[in-house]
């Protein structure tokens, strides 16, 4: 299993086109084959979007800014994800919560999954149970085979 691509894109303030992410999906599609698992983190695209990178990178994940009020353009993004690939995270650099403290810690998560859970009209819990499930999915591989490898150099080691 290939380790995860994770990428985070940002367009420029108060750009909310898709131009960013249909280059980067076209770049992409040069240097990666399709079964690359990929997290694209703190997403903005839209619906349309999320359907392009799906039909070329099927093992792709999200996760999406949140912060305030959803833009419609996120409530697309969010119903086009399929269950099976989304994400929750607390750490894009402009997520805000209201008052001083931003969401960027991962003590925010809950936050997030709540906004995220009342945009689907879905149960947190039922959210949070599918997401960390997610979460999982795409990056414990990576952490299995870390751990594999540990455990062949501490069994490799002669005193």
């Amino acid at each position: 299993m290939r380790r995860p691509l994770v990428i985070s894109l940002r367009s420029q303030r108060g750009d909310t086109s898709d131009l960013i992410f249909c280059t980067a999906l076209t770049d992409l599609q040069e240097f990666c084959g399709s079964a690359q698992p990929m997290h694209m983190r703190g997403f903005t695209g839209s619906g349309e979007t999320v359907r392009k990178w799906l039909k070329f990178f099927p093992n792709t994940y999200f996760s999406l800014d949140v912060g305030g009020q959803p833009m419609i353009q996120q409530i697309d993004a969010l119903k086009a994800i399929p269950k099976e690939r989304l994400l929750l995270e607390s750490a894009a650099p402009v997520i805000t919560k209201e008052g001083p403290n931003p969401l960027t810690s991962p003590a925010y998560v809950g936050d997030v999954g709540i906004c995220v859970a009342k945009w689907l009209n879905v149960d947190i819990k039922l959210l949070a149970e599918v997401t960390t499930e997610n979460g999982r999915r795409l990056f414990n591989p990576v952490q299995k085979k870390q751990e594999k490898k540990k455990e062949r150099k501490k069994n490799n080691y002669r005193v």
